[in-house]
């Protein structure tokens, strides 16, 4: 019997300015339009969300409060690890169809507050403002 190998499934998250969510929204994430060095989706695990908030902020000089956080489904294959624990890229387009929620990271800070670090997302693709 043979083993037929099974791709996982993650959820992680991207930090973006907000600006791009109609974009985001439409398109999904794409690898293209990347800023850095290297042309990839940047994801990060739940814990490094406040991480990240800060790496974009600096990068993009905007207060934390005009990000954006987009929860995303994406197979673990398409994965390659960076050398910051929690942090993920991804080369591949991230479809609009494999975006769990996109929320203002405002928002999710009162969440976070609210549910004890338990976040609660629905699976519909509405912008919390």
């Amino acid at each position: 019997m043979s083993r037929i190998p099974v791709d996982r499934t993650m959820y992680l998250y991207h930090v973006t300015p907000m600006n791009n969510w109609m974009s985001i929204g439409l398109q999904g994430l794409l690898p293209d339009l990347s800023t850095g060095a290297r042309s990839a989706v940047w994801l990060v695990s739940r814990h490094k969300i406040e991480w990240a908030a800060r790496h974009v902020s600096e990068k993009t000089g905007l207060p934390v409060d005009e990000l954006i956080v987009v929860r995303v489904r994406v197979r673990r294959s398409w994965l390659r690890r960076n050398k910051v624990r929690g942090a993920w890229y991804c080369c591949h387009k991230v479809s609009v169809g494999r975006i769990e929620r996109i929320c203002a990271y405002r928002g999710l800070r009162h969440m976070m507050a609210r549910y004890g670090m338990k976040l609660r997302f629905l699976r519909n693709r509405s912008i919390g403002l």
